[in-house]
């Protein structure tokens, strides 16, 4: 009869410990999901300043001055391909990516741009390290 109850005791031990494992496991999950948002708000919210910069110098010194915003002819198309791609700039300047189809064209552009990237390089090893923390703590954890 002991026996039994010994065995029943394990048996819920286990499903508790899995179920703690669950938690734990989607707790990690939603906080790498927070951190892709992170990232995203940061591409736009950087894409924004991009343009704002890139505009201001337009405003500055008149139509057909060699701009970001000129010389890919973002002004000429809507708001949402507008800002797609100056998502995709600033995501691809942030992560150190650079694919280079997009690129500064201004001076003011270009120093704006190194410290872009060099806030890029900051957030992208930020997030590195708590993903590795992540993965890390999931492994101790089991």
């Amino acid at each position: 009869m002991k026996e039994a109850v010994n065995e029943v005791d394990f048996e819920e031990r286990n499903e508790d410990i899995a179920r703690i494992s669950q938690i734990v496991l989607a707790s990690k999950v939603v906080n790498l999901l927070a951190y892709v948002l992170l990232l995203l708000f940061l591409s736009f919210y950087s894409g924004l300043f991009w343009y704002v910069i890139s505009y201001s110098q337009i405003l500055t010194e008149g139509i057909g001055s060699e701009t970001f915003l000129e010389e890919f002819d973002l002004l000429e198309i809507d708001n949402v391909k507008r800002t797609i791609s100056l998502m995709y700039f600033a995501f691809t300047t942030l992560s150190t990516v650079g694919l280079g189809d997009y690129h500064p064209i201004s001076n003011l552009e270009r120093v704006t741009c190194a410290f872009l990237m060099l806030f890029g390089v900051m957030i992208t090893t930020f997030v590195i390290e708590q993903y590795s923390k992540m993965v890390k703590e999931i492994r101790d954890f089991n």
